[in-house]
């Protein structure tokens, strides 16, 4: 493992790692099956022959016996985590979203689902290394995701290229004029990316990404949050345009860019029914007004100030879907 862990890419390693840990493993399942069976074959009576030759050609009931027996499993978890050991540091070293993708499509298509799924018996420990290695891995793509939306969408500051419209629209037209006759070419030019606000093609480039590679929960979650950045760096821009050109070039330059957002955000089959509840205390701060007002019947029998306050005062809540 340590020769193995001298390459230079992280997803040689786990590829290399997982197959080399599984043929040793698969030597070992051989081993354990020539000496046991066989000796268990040879010291059965002539009577039980048969069925000697039964166990031994029933590779599910030899199986059975292999993960029941604490010693080969021990040996195999022993094993196989000197690469958990190996790669996990590694991982949390990644800091390139692109390469965290790579290291899910290894450990998901490659390793478990190929060369894990596809044999006659199972390896528990590998298997267990592996998923674990999956986690680790889409646990650090979720935090530099969230921290990539931080960075580069929510404290994006444009430039003046960037805030430049209608001018860009109106460059793009002169640069494109010889292609005007085409309709489908004017249809490529309004949805052309290099006319989008930057943080519209970063936010959509992210979640491409993320897509494929975690849980349609967390994917959900995530993906809220950078819309959530990405609409509000949007409405920032139309202001900035609004100040600097007109109102009407700031509202078809947020309606333009919302309605792509909504086009291509359409095939992630995202759910965005979100329930939002808040307390509303305005009904408190009337209570207690009304309350300050009753001095004289705070320790009434009949309509107490203080009751009526505890009963008034408490906070309503709000759900905003």
């Amino acid at each position: 493992m340590e020769t193995l862990a001298n390459t230079r890419s992280l997803n040689e390693l786990l590829r290399n790692g997982s197959s080399y840990l599984l043929r040793i493993l698969h030597l070992e399942y051989e081993l354990y099956k020539d000496f046991f069976f066989n000796v268990t074959n040879n010291n059965n009576n002539n009577n039980n022959t048969a069925q000697g030759e039964t166990i031994m050609n029933n590779p599910e009931h030899q199986n059975g016996l292999l993960d029941k027996n604490e010693l080969f499993e021990s040996m195999a978890e022993t094993l196989v985590n000197t690469l958990y050991i190996t790669v996990r540091p590694l991982i949390l070293s990644q800091q390139e979203i692109d390469s965290l993708c790579d290291l899910i499509h290894i450990l998901k298509s490659e390793i478990i689902e190929g060369q894990l799924k596809g044999r006659t018996h199972t390896f528990h420990a590998m298997e267990y290394i592996t998923r674990k290695l999956l986690e680790d891995v889409q646990e650090r793509l979720v935090y530099r995701v969230e921290k990539f939306i931080l960075e580069e969408i929510e404290l994006f500051a444009p430039t003046k290229a960037d805030l430049n419209y209608p001018g860009k629209l109106e460059k793009f037209n002169e640069d494109h004029s010889s292609n005007s006759n085409n309709n489908n070419d004017n249809k490529n030019m309004a949805h052309s990316s290099s006319l989008w606000y930057p943080t519209l093609d970063l936010t959509l480039m992210c979640l491409s990404k993320l897509y494929r590679c975690v849980d349609d929960a967390v994917f959900d979650s995530i993906a809220q949050q950078a819309l959530s950045a990405c609409t509000m760096t949007l409405i920032a821009a139309s202001n900035s345009i609004g100040n600097e050109t007109s109102q009407v070039d700031a509202s078809l330059f947020l309606i333009k860019h919302l309605l792509i957002l909504r086009e291509q955000i359409n095939p992630f089959e995202l759910h965005f029914s979100v329930t939002d509840q808040q307390l509303d205390f305005s009904t408190t701060a009337n209570a207690f007004i009304l309350f300050l007002q009753r001095v004289s019947t705070w320790f009434s029998l009949q309509n107490n100030a203080v009751f009526q306050f505890l009963y008034d005062g408490i906070p309503s809540i709000i759900s905003n879907e």
